[in-house]
């Protein structure tokens, strides 16, 4: 999930954050794991300072690699699969774990080598500052122990296992600017937290011993180099509270921006039934860089495009671009039809997102090809005054007409219910044809826009305010396992 938003504040008391700090005590039900927070280290705060418990969370870093390289700042212990110590690991020594038979093979500088079945884990003890230390993994330091164990499909699988608010430590400012209004980061702690104990609660990747990986396929996770004060303030003032759905979790899905309007669930992620909490609502990201944007292509460069993709190879030369399926509310269409010199195929908006390479799903799509034309689309509710050849006109809804220029053949099919394409020609239009793809915002457009929240922010809204506008119908209090 991947994209820009969220900010915080120290406008909680530390009392209210520590009792709901104790709803987060137990760790869910669930999956590859559940172990007690209690089993990892203190967290070392300085005395007055938040600390960041909850629920563990096991954070998939390295999947499939070949072998993996840690280094911890201070003393550490190297566990193995029963919680025995295998060996004590001095501070600095760099500890490499790799595939060895069914097992796998530990190196330490200074110490024999390690052959244990794993999976093993590496425990942290006080670093320079008192706190436990930190352990680097591919030139990153993370918080929490870290897990190594074989990868189902070949390889080594490393995980980070740590409290559930130390882990949204490192996502808050990875997903949204620490200098964004304190209201938004709030509202982005509170989604990403609900989204990572609903991913947990799934089991998604069970099989694989961890509950989210650490990119935009869970949520983008930095480790304790992307920590910030102002996300952290705003994680420790929502401490322990979740969006909830008739006393479920939610599935807190979030996007960068929608372009003025979020999306109805089921016409972006095809398939699925409507959610009642992920309705299309107004969106509020007028001050986003990509609130309106168009992407212009030659009619040989969209072929090209298509020509790449098994989907579409087949359908030659593109002639036109029609919406088909259902239009959502936030004016997107859950699948579009393509309409080529050898055939047509339909796809859904996501895919023509993907082919494209668009920031969002498009909402509209002119292809021109007759020479010296010029297409243009408007929207089904604007009008357009048709004059025939006596000189009588007529003003029509654009969505009741289908409008051909000089010299374009007859269609027979009706207008497109997305708009009305109008073949114009003149000096002024290009020669060699055009392809124009029109759209707003960035990202799947369902659930939280991040650059709304912003805006709502600005107006003076709360993070709860900014959840349940977007999120409509929902609850956001103490999480309860």
């Amino acid at each position: 999930m991947t994209q820009p938003g969220k900010v915080t504040g120290w406008g909680r008391s530390l009392a209210a954050f520590l009792i709901c700090l104790c709803g987060l005590a137990l760790a869910p039900e669930g999956v590859a794991g559940s172990e007690a927070a209690a089993s990892l280290p203190p967290a070392g705060a300085p005395a007055g300072e938040p600390t960041f418990g909850g629920p563990l969370i096991r954070v998939g870093v390295g999947r499939g690699v070949p072998s993996a390289a840690l280094t911890v700042e201070g003393p550490a212990q190297l566990l193995g699969p029963d919680g025995a110590v295998l060996a004590g690991i001095p501070a600095g020594a760099e500890v490499t774990v790799s595939p060895e038979g069914a097992g796998l093979r530990v190196a330490v500088a200074g110490l024999p080598p390690i052959t244990a079945a794993g999976p093993l884990r590496l425990v942290p003890g006080q670093g320079p500052n008192g706190a436990p230390a930190l352990i680097r993994y591919k030139g990153q330091r993370y918080r929490g122990e870290m897990e190594v164990r074989r990868a189902p499909a070949g390889g080594l699988t490393v995980i980070n296992v740590l409290p559930l608010e130390e882990y949204l430590r490192g996502v808050v400012p990875k997903e949204m600017p620490a200098s964004w209004p304190q209201a938004a980061l709030e509202a982005q702690a509170v989604a990403a937290r609900t989204y990572a104990l609903r991913m947990k609660a799934s089991g998604r990747y069970a099989a694989e011993g961890f509950d989210v990986t650490d990119d935009a396929a869970s949520q983008v996770y930095g480790g304790a180099d992307a920590e910030h004060p102002r996300s952290d303030a705003a994680i420790a003032a929502t401490a322990g509270r979740v969006i909830t759905y008739q006393g479920k979790l939610i599935d807190a899905v979030f996007h960068s921006h929608s372009g003025g309007h979020t999306e109805d669930n089921e016409v972006v992620f095809t398939g699925g039934a409507p959610v009642p909490y992920l309705r299309g609502v107004e969106d509020y990201d007028q001050g986003a860089p990509y609130y309106q944007w168009e992407v212009t292509h030659t009619p040989e460069e969209l072929a090209a495009l298509l020509q790449a993709s098994p989907l579409t190879a087949g359908v030659g030369e593109p002639l036109r671009v029609e919406p088909a399926g259902k239009r959502g509310s936030g004016g997107r269409w859950s699948h579009w039809r393509i309409i080529g010199t050898k055939g047509e195929v339909t796809v859904t908006g996501e895919q023509l997102r993907q082919l494209l390479g668009l920031r969002s799903g498009p909402r509209e799509v002119v292809v021109s090809r007759d020479g010296g034309s010029r297409g243009l689309t408007y929207s089904p509710s604007r009008t357009v005054t048709v004059r025939g050849a006596g000189g009588v006109t007529r003003t029509l809804r654009v969505g009741e007409v289908y409008v051909v220029g000089a010299g374009s053949p007859p269609v027979p099919r009706p207008a497109p219910a997305g708009g009305v394409a109008v073949q114009a020609s003149g000096p002024g239009a290009p020669s060699d044809g055009v392809v124009v793809v029109r759209g707003g915002g960035w990202g799947h457009g369902v659930g939280l826009s991040q650059w709304g929240a912003r805006g709502l922010a600005e107006q003076g809204k709360t993070y709860t305010e900014i959840l349940t506008h977007f999120y409509r119908g929902t609850q956001v209090e103490p999480y309860q396992p």
